[in-house]
This record gives structure tokens, C-alpha cells and sequence, in this order.
């Protein structure tokens, strides 16, 4: 048996790859980070069928607002690419589950729907 770390939060290159699709679960609900912020927080369903927590940073709130309104009541349902990328975060270069495409980053007024 190989020993495996569990995490309730999606972790990129662990729950989800580049080009994988999440799935919205809920509407999401406000809480607070490792640092004390308040974020919104989604359930969300993997490719895998896992159900995991996900906190989109601001780029992957702006491609879901752009896409299905920023009512999150409406994103039920919804499906997101993933993107994944490398940022620096509290001090540590992470990779981290962006939605969209390196398309949409490029070129935010012209965003790419996601694939059904």
C-alpha cells in the first residue's frame, strides 16, 4: 500500500490536471483562509467524481462572472476548465487551479467557453 495525503481542498496536479473539468456543487459560502481573509469557498466535483473544496483566486472568479454571472446561485451545475499555474503564495512558489485557459489570461475580453 502506498501512503497518500487527504486534503478536502483541490490541490492541482493531485485532484485535477491541466484540462480537466470541475463541475460547481453549491453557491458557494464565505470563509475565512490560512491568513484570516474571508474567501468564497465551492464545492466542486472533479473529473474523478471526487467532491472537494475549491477557493478561486480573483482571475478564476473574473472567468466565472464573465461566463455564468455573478450570481453564484447560477454557477450549480456549471462547468470550468482548469488551468494550472505557478504563483507565488505566502511566501513559496505553488502551483494552484486557475479556470479558463492561458487564452483567457492573455486575452480576458474574449473568453473561451467551457467544453460541455
Amino acid at each position: 500500500m502506498k501512503a497518500k495525503l487527504y486534503s478536502k481542498y483541490l490541490k492541482a496536479d493531485i485532484d485535477v490536471r491541466e484540462g480537466d473539468i470541475l463541475t460547481f456543487l453549491d453557491e458557494g459560502s464565505e470563509e475565512p483562509n490560512q491568513w484570516g481573509q474571508v474567501q468564497a469557498t465551492f464545492t466542486v466535483r472533479t473529473e474523478s467524481g471526487a467532491e472537494k473544496k475549491y477557493s478561486p483566486n480573483n482571475d478564476s472568479l473574473a472567468w466565472l462572472i464573465r461566463h455564468y454571472g455573478d450570481e453564484t446561485k447560477e454557477w450549480i451545475d456549471k462547468q470550468a476548465p482548469v488551468f494550472i499555474v505557478t504563483k507565488k503564495i505566502g511566501g513559496a512558489m505553488k502551483r494552484i487551479v486557475n479556470l479558463g485557459t492561458l487564452e483567457d489570461l492573455t486575452n480576458p475580453q474574449t473568453p473561451t467557453p467551457p467544453t460541455p
